[in-house]
């Protein structure tokens, strides 16, 4: 398997951000590493679940817009201002960390990232044996990953509308 990785030009079929290559020099803040063992094939399936992910839960927050209608993914993007006002060009090196942290947790259990949820995963109450288990009521419906938001967090428009420009 060969993926076509986004290089900062609005590649058109870019299914990833980064190479297996780069994730196996990547140093993760999550704790987890690549797995021993793993494949080249394997990790670029995982970089490209990975990516999928990250675009999917966090795009809509990102700033600016796509470059060209063709690219494969959501960056490059145009008029992309990071949260203290610099241009963001190309594909964000706080992306690409992203997407590695996504991929490693999906290098190290496929699927973790899609995880399907029996009834949606509203757990009131699950009892084994003398364990119990009960979520707050807001829980978030599934597994959080707090690495990957704070990966993102300096490109991410977050909530109140404010637009900084730099002059």
């Amino acid at each position: 398997m060969s993926i076509v990785v986004e290089d900062g030009t609005g590649v058109a079929g870019a299914v990833a951000y980064s190479t297996a290559t780069e994730l196996r020099d990547y140093v993760p803040r999550g704790g987890l590493a690549v797995p021993s063992g793993a494949t080249d094939e394997q990790l670029e399936a995982a970089l490209v679940r990975g990516t999928a992910y990250v675009e999917a839960a966090f795009s809509s927050r990102w700033p600016g817009v796509r470059e060209t209608e063709d690219q494969g993914l959501a960056w490059p993007r145009a008029d992309a201002l990071d949260i203290e006002g610099y241009e963001l060009s190309g594909v964000p090196q706080a992306l690409k960390n992203a997407c590695m942290e996504a991929a490693l947790i999906e290098a190290n259990e496929a699927g973790a990232l899609t995880e399907a949820l029996e009834r949606g995963g509203m757990l009131i109450r699950k009892k084994t044996g003398p364990l119990e288990k009960e979520y707050a009521a807001g829980a978030p419906v599934g597994t959080v990953y707090p690495v990957i938001k704070q990966c993102l967090a300096s490109i991410m428009r977050l909530g109140g509308g404010v637009k900084f420009t730099r002059g």
